[in-house]
């Protein structure tokens, strides 16, 4: 079905101070403190959002929320578009 696709599962790479997170550093960082799954299923349209300042000067701040445009499986990338001033970025 056009609208539902197959979904794609890709692992992340999360880092904390520069040190990347292994698996069981989830439940204890995170979920303990949340409600929020520690998995995320993501789709083309998806809302997500930008968290942190490191392209303030192109328009991108923290909060900036963007949408999905494109998840290639090959090289497990996802493109996100977001609108800053000048236009989408």
């Amino acid at each position: 079905d056009e609208k539902y696709p197959t979904p794609i599962y890709s692992s992340a790479e999360d880092y904390m101070n520069e040190r990347q997170l292994e698996t069981g550093d989830y439940e204890s960082l995170f979920h303990h403190h949340t409600n929020l799954p520690i998995d995320l299923t993501l789709c083309i349209e998806a809302w997500v959002m930008f968290l942190n300042n490191t392209f303030f000067d192109s328009g991108l701040a923290n909060g900036t929320i963007g949408v999905v445009t494109d998840i290639t499986s090959a090289n497990n990338t996802i493109e996100v578009t977001f609108p800053t001033s000048s236009g989408l970025t």
